[in-house]
C-alpha cells in the first residue's frame, strides 16, 4: 500500500527499467532488496520499519507469523517526529512508558510529564530509569540523541 506523495518517491528511488507506467511490481532490485531486509527485520527482532530515504519510511508485518508467509508492507512520509516515534518501537517499552519516552522527547521534565499523565513525578522517574536502561544510556540526553540518530540518520 501506498499513497501517491510516496509513490512518487519510490519511483524517483527505483525508476523502472522503461518508460512503462511504474507499479509496484516493476521496481527494481534495489527495492528488493530493501523489502528482503525489511523482512529480516521482522522475523528477528522487534524492527518494523526501515528507512529508505530521508523523507521515506517502508513499515512491515508479517501476516502469517512464520518465515515465508506474506508481508505487508506500508509506504509514508516521515516527519521528524513520526520518525523518532517510529525508533521506540526498537525497544520493547510497556505502553506507559512509551507515553513517558515520547514526552522526554518533547523535553517535558519529569513534573511536567507527571502533569499531564496524571502520575506521581516519582512514578515518572522510576519509568525513565527503566526506559534508559532498555535504550541502553544512563541520562535523558543521551535517550533523545540516540532516537534523534535514527531521525537524522
Amino acid at each position: 500500500m501506498t499513497n501517491e506523495q510516496a509513490f512518487d518517491l519510490l519511483r524517483d528511488m527505483f525508476p523502472a527499467a522503461d518508460d512503462a507506467a511504474p507499479d509496484l511490481d516493476t521496481l527494481s532490485e534495489g527495492f528488493r532488496a530493501y523489502a528482503h531486509t525489511l523482512r529480516h527485520a521482522l522475523e528477528t527482532s522487534a524492527l518494523t520499519i526501515l528507512r529508505l530515504s530521508a523523507e521515506l519510511l517502508c513499515r512491515g508485518s508479517l501476516l502469517s507469523g512464520h518465515k515465508g508467509g506474506y508481508m505487508l508492507v506500508l509506504f509514508e512520509l516521515g516527519t521528524r517526529r513520526t520518525m523518532a516515534l517510529h525508533a521506540l518501537d526498537a525497544y520493547d517499552l510497556t505502553p506507559r512508558e512509551r507515553e513517558v519516552a515520547e514526552l522526554v522527547l518533547e523535553g517535558l521534565t519529569n513534573r511536567a510529564v507527571a502533569n499531564r499523565l496524571r502520575l506521581t513525578e516519582h512514578t515518572v522517574e522510576t519509568h525513565v530509569k527503566r526506559i534508559l536502561t532498555k535504550v541502553d544510556v544512563h541520562t535523558r540526553a543521551a535517550f533523545v540523541a540516540k532516537i534523534l540518530a535514527f531521525v537524522g540518520s
